[in-house]
């Protein structure tokens, strides 16, 4: 049974209309606006602003939040935190769980990596995601922390739906490890150096050991099956951090070529060239 939280008859804002955005409303978030609105007007001030929109949107909602209420902003998804989008004032949320359906139940398991949360709103958050069913929720006390969690995250999200959506009908996660890991790792591999060196203080984690935190992650909603429409509208917040032409990441390439052009058969020069316009222009 989902327990009521404490000050759930504070409203909150949520902007958004996906999977995730549809947690909060359904455990307080009484207003939903819509993402060209001004932000922060009709709520408390002091309550949470959920933002659960692809990432690309976040510098834009920074600007439409009313300055008062810019430190009551919490980032909930794929995102790195930002200096240009409050950075450690606000809220940060790197969840490590799945809603498969508008209104869904959250899926995870206890083998799951935990969700981080820091800032502001922390422990509001904490309580709301432990009374949907989290178990390990930690609260972080730095931004930079969280950073670290946020790189691996958004390796996970960039990696799995390129190797998902490669075949038809696409995998689940869960077939990603067992049918394509071979694929996946040389992805991985190829895109771990550009990762280590997001990271704060640069990380001694290994190829292999990004490996392990996306199974444990994959496994605790092995039926999931990353959305493409999402990952190309976050295509430049997404991959697009990762990439670096030149033909130094050709499974990367290829992949990505698949996906923007449907083609299996482009050159590899045709595929920098496609990859670039789409990341330049998904950029303006």
């Amino acid at each position: 049974m989902v327990r009521a939280l404490s000050n759930s008859n504070s409203p909150f804002e949520v902007i958004g209309k996906g999977r995730m955005a549809s947690l909060f409303l359904r455990r307080g978030g009484s207003v939903s606006i819509d993402r060209d609105a001004m932000i922060g007007i009709r709520s408390p001030g002091g309550s949470p602003i959920i933002v659960a929109t692809p990432s690309q949107a976040w510098a834009d909602l920074y600007q439409k939040c009313h300055q008062s209420r810019r430190t009551d902003l919490v980032w909930m998804g794929n995102g790195l935190p930002d200096t240009n989008i409050g950075g450690e004032d606000c809220t940060w949320v790197v969840p490590h769980f799945g809603i498969l359906e508008i209104n869904g139940p959250v899926i995870s398991s206890t083998s799951s990596p935990p969700t981080y949360v820091y800032g502001k709103h922390a422990q509001f958050l904490q309580r709301l995601f432990e009374s949907e069913g989290l178990v390990n929720v930690n609260v972080l006390d730095t931004v930079s922390d969280l950073r670290d969690h946020a790189v691996r995250k958004l390796l996970w999200a960039s990696c799995l739906w390129l190797v998902c959506h490669s075949k038809d009908p696409a995998l689940t996660v869960s077939q990603v490890h067992k049918q394509e890991g071979t694929l996946l790792r040389t992805l991985v591999e190829e895109l771990w150096p550009v990762a280590q060196s997001l990271t704060g203080q640069g990380t001694h984690d290994t190829s292999s050991d990004v490996i392990h935190y996306m199974e444990q992650y994959s496994s605790s909603m092995p039926r999931a099956i990353p959305s493409r429409d999402l990952a190309l509208a976050e295509l430049v917040d997404r991959n697009g951090v990762f990439y670096r032409p030149g033909g130094v990441q050709p499974c990367h390439e290829r992949l990505l070529c698949l996906q923007i052009v449907h083609d299996r058969d482009s050159n590899m020069e045709c595929c920098e060239k496609k990859i670039l316009q789409k990341l330049h222009y998904g950029r303006k």
